[in-house]
C-alpha cells in the first residue's frame, strides 16, 4: 500500500492500495506528482515492469517491460532519480544496472 501522512495533524490518505493485486513491488520513487514504480515478477515473460503512477488522476501507465536478456530482470531495491533519468538494478541478468529516461 502506498499512502502520504501530513505531518501537521497524522492524516493519513491511500494512495494505491496492492492487497488485491498479483504484482510485487519493488521500489517507489516519488518525483513531482508521480510516483514511478518497479514491479518484480510482473509484465510480459514475468520479468517485471516499470510503472508510473499518477497521483492526481491515480491513473498507472507501464513505461518499460523487462525481457530478462541484455535488460535483465526482476527489478530490486530502490530507484534513484537523477538529471532527468531513473536509475535501478534488476536481480536477473547477472545484476544488471539500468537507466531509463521517461
Amino acid at each position: 500500500m502506498s499512502y502520504k501522512i501530513k505531518a501537521a495533524t497524522g492524516h493519513e490518505t491511500v494512495l494505491e492500495d496492492f492487497a488485491n493485486q498479483s504484482e510485487n513491488y519493488s521500489a517507489i520513487t516519488i518525483v513531482g506528482d508521480n510516483a514511478y514504480e518497479t514491479l518484480s515478477g510482473y509484465g510480459n515473460g514475468g520479468y517485471g515492469e516499470l510503472v508510473e503512477f499518477n497521483l492526481k488522476s491515480r491513473q498507472q501507465t507501464v513505461l518499460y517491460t523487462f525481457t530478462g536478456g541484455a535488460d535483465g530482470g526482476d527489478p530490486v531495491a530502490a530507484l534513484f532519480y537523477h538529471d532527468g533519468a531513473f536509475y535501478g538494478s534488476t536481480d536477473k541478468g547477472n545484476g544488471t544496472i539500468f537507466k531509463f529516461v521517461p
